[in-house]
């Protein structure tokens, strides 16, 4: 199973075999294009998290605690549930924020640089096309040398 991140905006998620799962407190309800299959209890923020008043430093502190409380064996169990659930398939997670604006920020690639440390894969955020970390040396593919 694969990870990546975007926005609720994304159109090109409708054209993709990804699990679509919300990480957001709300989701739209507005047609997106694609359904919306899961949402993930242990990677949305907690609302206090949302006042403007929190700053970007405060707020990452205290999104990385709860996903620290919460564990990765136990949010890797949830993701892997939700893909199994649907047929096996990678996940995009999905918010509300345009990352590619600047100044922009959201807690998808606080997630994203979490994930990384635990799992060691790195998170695709489809947008901007790039990866949040490092891949496994184990998922890099070896060349040999000829010599």
């Amino acid at each position: 199973m694969r990870v990546m991140t975007s926005r609720f905006h994304n159109k090109k998620i409708t054209g993709m075999d990804v699990v679509p799962v919300a990480i957001a407190l709300g989701v739209p309800e507005f047609p997106l294009g694609f359904k919306v299959r899961a949402k993930s209890k242990l990677i949305v923020p907690d609302r206090w998290m949302l006042n403007k008043q929190v700053t970007q430093e405060r707020y990452r502190q205290a999104y990385r605690a709860k996903l620290d409380e919460a564990g990765y064996p136990a949010i890797k169990a949830e993701l892997e549930a939700i893909s199994r659930a649907n047929g096996g398939r990678d996940l995009v997670l999905l918010c509300w924020e345009d990352i590619r604006k600047p100044g922009e920020w959201c807690h998808r690639t606080m997630f994203a640089e979490w994930w990384t440390e635990h799992s060691g894969q790195g998170v695709l955020e489809l947008e901007s096309g790039q990866t949040v970390g490092v891949e496994s040396p184990a998922l890099q593919p070896v060349q040999g040398s000829l010599f």
